[in-house]
């Protein structure tokens, strides 16, 4: 499969947004980032290698979940195509899997299982302007706390190889 370049720039941009955290302004931040890589047509192996099997959809996972050094990022770089969804089995960095991520942005709810690979506590984070109104356990063992890292975040301490299920109000 070739992309256009234009194309490429734009997932790849796509991609640095949501490893950068540019929640829900990654549209805005991908259009100058493209145009800092490349705007003109290029094969995808000469300066990218993104490919359907890998690459394309590692790009719409970051966006959609991120986790890092003990932060889930939950829609850090949200496509405004996509208002609702729902994204299922993926596993992220700290031995956790996301069973099943829905999301329903003008509704501000978003309901997330997850299961952790290990006995954890994990900081639970929104883009900074979607400040957490509430976030319970539906299912699990699973406790939460507030974050000192902003009304954004949430400490969710996960049991080991239990699923459990968080409904978040934003």
């Amino acid at each position: 499969m070739e992309l256009s370049g234009t194309v490429c720039c734009t997932l790849v941009a796509l991609l640095l947004a949501s490893t950068l955290y540019a929640g829900e302004t990654a549209g805005a931040t991908a259009l100058p980032l493209r145009g800092a890589v490349s705007n003109q047509p290029a094969k995808t192996w000469e300066w990218a290698m993104l490919s359907g099997n890998g690459s394309i959809p590692e790009t719409v996972n970051n966006c959609l979940a991120f986790a890092w050094k003990g932060t889930l990022d939950l829609l850090p770089a949200l496509p405004d195509a996509m208002p609702k969804g729902c994204l299922r089995g993926i596993l992220v960095r700290g031995q956790m899997k996301i069973d099943r991520l829905q999301w329903d942005k003008p509704a501000g709810a978003v309901q997330l299982d997850l299961t952790s690979g290990a006995a954890q506590t994990v900081t639970l984070r929104l883009p900074q302007a979607a400040a957490i109104q509430s976030l319970k356990v539906a299912r699990g063992a699973a406790t939460v706390k507030d974050s000192p890292r902003g009304p954004n975040c949430r400490e969710v301490s996960l049991p080991k190889g239990e699923t459990v299920s968080l409904a978040v109000r934003f």
